[in-house]
């Protein structure tokens, strides 16, 4: 079994946080929701259709360093589908967080509802590790699509 990464996209909003310190030491704070307030990013959100990827951060945008796995955990084949012989892929959306675990998945498209494979694959999701994404330097949650590949040897 083996799984591959490809990265897709959301919306997030970065703000610099205002401080009584001098300029050099403020720093870029994540705040969901407060709105764009860098001209350079109005055109990178985008909205979405459901609450799922709020606050994630849209591939290709600008000054976005992409979530990296450093850590795999192979999805559990069910008895039932190996009875069955049941191949294919599970594509899975998620949100890799700031700390980068896998804070949100979802089926994107499904291989099997009825043999436990789709479960299977969100389970295995959900224990990956990755390097977190980061945007300008900050780390930001970023929104990937992840494929789970099931084959019998």
């Amino acid at each position: 079994m083996r799984s591959s990464l490809i990265v897709a996209g959301a919306a997030l909003v970065f703000v610099t946080a205002g401080c009584a310190a001098h300029p050099s030491q403020q720093e870029k704070v994540y705040r969901p929701g407060s709105g764009v307030t860098d001209p350079k990013l109005v055109n990178q959100v985008r909205p979405r259709d459901d609450d799922f990827a709020r606050g994630a951060l849209p591939s290709g945008t600008p000054g976005l360093v992409e979530p990296k796995l450093r850590k795999q955990v192979a999805p559990r084949y069910t008895p039932d589908a190996m009875r069955a012989r049941l191949q294919g892929t599970v594509v899975v959306e998620a949100v890799i967080l700031e700390d980068g675990t896998v804070g949100r998945a979802r089926i994107k498209e499904s291989l099997d509802d009825r043999f436990g494979l789709d479960q299977a694959a969100l389970d295995a999701v959900g224990r990956w590790a990755f390097e977190p994404g980061t945007f300008e330097g900050v780390p930001a949650p970023v929104l990937v699509t992840l494929k789970v590949e099931f084959r019998l040897h």
